[in-house]
């Protein structure tokens, strides 16, 4: 396509990239893929004010802009919808879960080509019981004894959901297993919770991780008897 469109600038997204990343060719010289994260509370502020607000520096004793009234609004705005643009449109609720229902429906199985109607509904049942949980684990016994699927099979949904952003597993310092469900298990957007009028005491935790995810902190979970999660330089206290 570069050969016949020299002049252009080739960009392809959504489900496209799903079949590059799988793709069999080399495509090392031509594909570059670059992760969308989701919108942070700063490009947030530049959507509703036109302000371009400066960086905070994890480690900084002072911030960048004093927090007021109208910026604390916003902030509470932020949690509610703003890691996605199309907030600015009508019916950001019905939208956002036409997106889980197109990540269900046509991301994760073109990765797990196998998938059957049983397969949706378990990973449905692990959205609502993230959502209805204050304590966000999933239970794999109890879900493989529930919906009649193998230990196998459900880790897999696992990994792919988590693949796809749809997740975000905590694990414990030094897990790499495959089959693990983590020290906890959070939606990787926060905003999922308020669409889903989940728990808020989780949401706190999801933005949390969220935010230290992004600014490059590997972030894990202790054994359960210390409810903390650490990074290589930075402690933040979760209940």
């Amino acid at each position: 396509m570069y050969d016949d469109y020299p002049g252009k600038i080739i960009w392809i997204s959504d489900s496209s990239s799903l079949v590059l990343r799988d793709g069999k060719a080399d495509l090392s010289r031509r594909y570059v893929a670059i992760q969308m994260p989701l919108m942070s509370f700063r490009e947030f502020l530049y959507l509703e004010t036109g302000q371009a607000y400066p960086k905070y520096k994890l480690g900084d004793t002072i911030l960048p802009t004093q927090p007021d009234a109208e910026l604390l609004n916003h902030f509470l705005n932020y949690r509610s919808y703003g890691t996605r643009p199309f907030y600015q449109e009508k019916d950001f609720e019905a939208r956002y879960m036409a997106v889980i229902d197109k990540i269900l429906n046509n991301d994760i199985p073109f990765f797990l080509p196998s998938i059957s109607e049983n397969n949706l509904r378990v990973m449905r049942a692990i959205i609502g019981t993230l959502a209805n949980s204050s304590i966000p684990r999933v239970q794999v016994t109890s879900l493989c004894s529930d919906w009649g699927i193998g230990a196998e099979k459900l880790y897999q949904l696992l990994f792919v959901m988590e693949s796809v952003d749809l997740l975000k597993i905590v694990r414990y310092p030094n897990d790499m297993k495959a089959r693990s469900t983590g020290a906890k298990m959070l939606f990787a957007d926060p905003c999922a919770y308020k669409v889903l009028n989940a728990d808020q005491g989780t949401e706190r935790e999801a933005y949390t991780i969220h935010c230290f995810s992004r600014a490059g902190y590997q972030i894990n979970g202790k054994p359960p008897l210390q409810r903390t999660l650490v990074n290589q330089q930075v402690t933040s206290m979760i209940k």
